[in-house]
């Protein structure tokens, strides 16, 4: 019979324990620091030597290598399960959810060796299918996207021409890790982000560096508010932005009023800029919109007439 011993702050129903598992504990308590306990059962070290020309086992007296990374996961996993705080619905929930999320960040990930072997259009032309999405290439109308969960047929080396020129990202996972390149996709003009949970403000400070972006569409995302869109004035050459059904956004009408008053090019749909005013309010703008139109075709005349002077004073 093995000697009584304890596992740290286990029960002391973990008795007497015998075979296996008796390695990975200790008749000693934790240490003055409150380290986990580590085993006090190490192998013993053999050596094999020649005694009058016979090969012979000797033992050094020595320990070979200890388990003790093993001992420490097997005793920390003990002791979380004997720990009843742990042992409820919400931290299972939140440890599951931790896991996913981060599963998720890895697989969009683009290694430098990936780029370096296939080049940076191809590397996240992998990266979308992973996630789900499909994408476009330069002079060509057909979607390349995975099918029933298959991926397609994607170059193994790098190929000239493979050029990225729409993506669509809707209804996927993606992050701020996985948007970390795109701006660095010379030939992207066209992004949609439809319905993406994840997309948060700081993702849209990366969609706010693609320079030649002429098409967005982030509409139906839950996470972005007025900080993300206004983060979005640097895309001079953008012509097209949608925005409809975004909860999290305030003051949506004045922030995109902003947006096109900095890039004159845009049209931001989405935004009913006099939706929200009375209507007296709504009167007063249709009197005043009425009015200019008036006073422009004014101008037009008096310009026509002072050409027409100039020209016989000619």
């Amino acid at each position: 019979m093995l000697p009584s011993v304890t596992i740290g702050r286990l029960s002391h129903s973990l008795v007497k324990l015998q075979g296996p598992l008796a390695r990975y504990v200790s008749s000693e308590t934790a240490d003055k620091k409150g380290e986990s306990v580590r085993s006090v059962y190490c192998k013993s070290k053999y050596m094999r030597v020649v005694d009058n020309k016979k090969p012979r086992k000797i033992c050094t007296g020595l320990v070979g290598e200890s388990p003790s990374s093993v001992q420490d996961k097997i005793l920390a996993l003990l002791q979380k399960i004997w720990d009843m705080k742990t042992l409820n619905i919400d931290t299972f929930k939140t440890s599951f959810i931790s896991r996913m999320r981060e599963r998720n960040r890895q697989k969009q990930l683009i290694l430098d060796k990936d780029i370096g072997n296939l080049g940076l259009d191809i590397a996240v032309a992998y990266m979308i299918c992973r996630l789900g999405g499909r994408f476009q290439l330069v002079g060509s109308s057909e979607w390349i996207q995975p099918y029933a969960g298959t991926p397609p047929l994607l170059p193994r080396e790098f190929i000239d021409g493979f050029l990225l020129e729409t993506i669509d990202l809707s209804g996927t996972n993606i992050v701020y890790e996985g948007l970390e390149f795109l701006p660095c996709l010379t030939h992207l003009r066209y992004l949609r982000m439809k319905r993406c949970v994840h997309l948060d403000d700081f993702c849209l400070s990366r969609v706010g560096r693609i320079k030649g972006l002429r098409f967005l569409d982030v509409s139906e995302c839950p996470n972005l508010t007025s900080k993300g869109l206004a983060t979005l004035a640097q895309l001079k050459n953008l012509r097209r932005l949608l925005v409809s059904g975004n909860p999290q956004i305030e003051d949506k009408e004045l922030v995109c009023l902003l947006l096109e008053d900095h890039l004159p090019m845009v049209y931001i749909d989405g935004v009913d800029y006099i939706g929200q005013l009375s209507s007296e309010a709504k009167e007063k703008i249709s009197h005043l919109i009425s009015t200019n139109k008036r006073s422009i075709e004014l101008q037009k005349e008096e310009t026509n007439v002072n050409e027409v002077y100039l020209i016989n004073k000619a």
